[in-house]
This record gives C-alpha cells, structure tokens and sequence, in this order.
C-alpha cells in the first residue's frame, strides 16, 4: 500500500503546493501528512478529498498506510539488529 495522499496527488495532476492551496492546510503540514508524520489527517484536507472524489475513508485509508509503514520500519529494524 502507498500513502493515499500521494496517490490522490498523482491522479489528479495536483503538485503538493497546489494542494495545499486547494485544501486550506499549510504546505509543511501537507508534506509532513504524506511522509507520514501526524496520527491523523487535518479535516479540511479529509473535507477536500472527499468532495473530489476520493473513493473510500482518507482518515482510515492513511491509519492503514501508516500502520503498514510502521511495521516495516520495525521489520527492518529487526533485520538490522
């Protein structure tokens, strides 16, 4: 699975500035979701996707990635150890 941001992003032809823009939300808060930094998206951006069609939940589909994301970090933690 890949961040759903990203995804959204690469689909409809939106740069991160301009989506930001579009959402309301800070461009350093838009980069830090799809690195995968806070446990939950801001509204305005859940709010946007969802009007623009984003199929399915934003909130949940980014917890998934995020979950997914963790455990290989962990994996290969252990890996390295």
């Amino acid at each position: 699975m890949s961040n759903p941001l990203i995804q959204f992003r690469a689909a409809h032809g939106l740069s991160r500035p301009e989506l930001a823009l579009a959402t309301g939300i800070p461009y350093n808060a838009l980069w830090r979701a799809e690195a995968g930094y806070p446990r939950k998206l801001e509204p305005n951006l859940v709010r946007f996707l969802v009007e623009s069609g984003y199929q399915g939940d934003p909130q949940a589909d980014y917890r998934g990635w995020r979950e997914e994301l963790g455990n290989t970090v962990r994996k290969e933690h252990r890996l390295a150890g």
